[in-house]
Parts: structure tokens; C-alpha cells; sequence
């Protein structure tokens, strides 16, 4: 614990460029992994890279099917045309979330013959898996726009806001991506408990329903509903994308996304650690 406490404290910038420096001199072997990625994913499917936006769509309209019965899509918010085009910005995020925290657990646990094989820098793996999944959030992106040019959405300048949010995402996601395959390593319930966690974890996001239609429940006089929208990195992170994408961002909302970003460097410092502490028993392990 006190070594973690000092790294996360007192990082070594040293150690962190040495770190970066071994990263690109393999560049090569990562980008082929990524891919690599891409190939098996997309193996025999018709519609290839389509899924990257189709498969959120699908979601979006059982969603929209089963929550506008409760919900009134007006009510979402005055410069958002629809519900569904609300959902759709939520799921395209989540997804990219959750698809690299399912692939990344067993980017280690997958791959032990390329890692007899040669020697390379472990993380290369887990990153491989978060870049992959940049590509096909990047391809979803132009389709979301013309879906939402379609139902009349008006775009202002705060959509430049959006590689911002990007790159907290990638930073999220790369130590969360670290974190699990170590993890993953050494103890196989990962798997169980992350499905489990994941479910959880999109219902406390407000992806599908408005935060403010949650009751609100006072514990000690404080609103508990808040909290765990401020504490839940990944709810003020789909905020942030829909304050780029479809409201327009008052500034004050910017002090929101301070969350995800010291969130994203805590996990990214930590999962890193964690990863090259035990990197070297990898192999003897799986």
C-alpha cells in the first residue's frame, strides 16, 4: 500500500518518459495487434464496420420502445429533438466503455504463446484493445452525425469540445484496460464480477432516463443521487458528450469533467503500477 501511495504521490517523470519511449519503439508490433483487433472482430460479418453504429441503434430502439412508456421524450431536454437521439449519444460512449473493459480482462489471459515467444512491453496488449476500440468509435462518430442531422439536431460550436472528451475516454479506459488484465492474471472471478459490475455500473449511468427523475433520497442532508452521479466518472463523462454533441456547454458544466479527468490519471497511474508489478510472473501464471 505504502508503495502505491508513493507512486501515485511522487511519480518518477523519468521512469514515466522511459516508460513512453519503450511504448514506441514497438510501435509497430501495437499497431499490428490493433489490426489484428479488427480483423477477428469483423470475421465473416456482412456488414463489417456498419456494427460499430448499428449495434447501438438496436439498443436504442428497444430502449426507446420500452422507456417512452414511462418517460416523456419531451421532457429530456428543450434543445434535444427526441429521446432516442439522447439514448444513442449515452450508448455509443458506454459502449465503447464497456467493450474494451470485456476485451481487455483476457488481452493477457489470450495471448500466452505470443507471450513465450518474444519479449515486449505487457501493456502493449491491454493499450492494443483500447486503440481498437478508438477506431470504431471514431467510424460510429460520422454516423451518429448524420443520424442526428436527420432528426433535426442543431450542432453549435461546442462540438469542437469532443477530441477533449475523446482523450479523457482514452485515458479512462487505458488504466481501467491495465487494471483488469492484471487482475485478470491472477484472479479469474475478474470475469464474473466485471459482468455483474458492468450491469451496475450502466444503471447508475444516466444513459437511458434523466438523473433528475431519479427520487431523491437524503442521507445525512446530503443528496445521494448527486454523489453518485459526481463520483461515477463515466456519468459526467456521457454528460460532457452530450453538452458537445447536443446542448451546448454552459461553462460551468466544465467543472463536471474534472471528475473523469482526475479519475482517468488516478486509474491510468494505478493500473500502469499494478501492471509492472507483476508483468514479469504474467507467463508463469497463465
Amino acid at each position: 500500500m505504502n508503495a502505491i501511495r508513493t507512486f501515485i504521490l511522487f511519480p518518477n517523470p523519468l521512469h514515466v518518459w522511459a516508460i513512453l519511449c519503450e511504448w514506441w519503439q514497438y510501435r509497430e508490433l501495437l499497431a499490428n495487434l490493433v489490426v489484428r483487433d479488427i480483423k477477428v472482430r469483423y470475421r465473416n460479418s456482412v456488414l463489417g464496420f456498419a456494427w460499430s453504429l448499428l449495434n447501438p441503434l438496436l439498443m436504442m430502439l428497444v430502449f426507446t420502445l420500452v422507456f417512452t412508456v414511462l418517460t416523456d421524450p419531451e421532457g429530456i431536454e428543450p434543445t434535444v429533438q427526441s429521446y432516442p437521439i439522447y439514448v444513442l449519444s449515452g450508448l455509443l460512449v458506454w459502449n465503447f466503455t464497456a467493450d474494451v473493459i470485456t476485451r481487455a480482462m483476457t488481452s493477457i489471459t489470450g495471448n500466452r504463446d505470443l507471450l513465450t515467444k518474444v519479449y515486449f512491453p505487457r501493456e502493449i496488449l491491454p493499450l492494443s484493445v483500447v486503440l481498437a476500440n478508438v477506431i470504431h468509435f471514431v467510424l460510429a462518430l460520422p454516423l451518429f452525425f448524420v443520424f442526428a442531422v436527420v432528426v433535426d439536431v442543431t450542432f453549435t460550436y461546442h462540438v469542437w469540445f469532443l477530441p477533449v472528451l475523446v482523450l479523457l475516454q482514452i485515458l479512462l479506459m487505458s488504466g481501467l484496460a491495465l487494471l483488469v488484465a492484471a487482475l485478470n492474471v491472477y484472479f479469474r472471478d475478474i470475469e464474473s464480477i466485471m459482468n455483474v459490475a458492468l450491469i451496475a455500473w450502466f444503471f447508475l449511468t444516466p444513459i437511458v432516463y434523466l438523473l433528475e427523475r431519479i427520487p431523491n433520497r437524503e442521507v445525512f442532508g446530503l443528496d445521494m443521487w448527486r454523489w453518485v452521479y459526481l463520483l461515477n466518472p463515466m456519468a459526467t463523462l456521457i454528460t460532457g458528450y452530450r453538452y458537445a454533441l447536443l446542448y451546448g456547454w454552459p461553462l460551468w458544466r466544465l467543472k463536471h469533467l474534472l471528475v473523469t479527468g482526475a479519475t482517468a490519471f488516478l486509474l491510468v497511474w494505478i493500473g500502469l503500477w499494478l501492471f509492472r508489478q507483476y508483468a514479469n510472473r504474467f507467463v508463469e501464471e497463465i
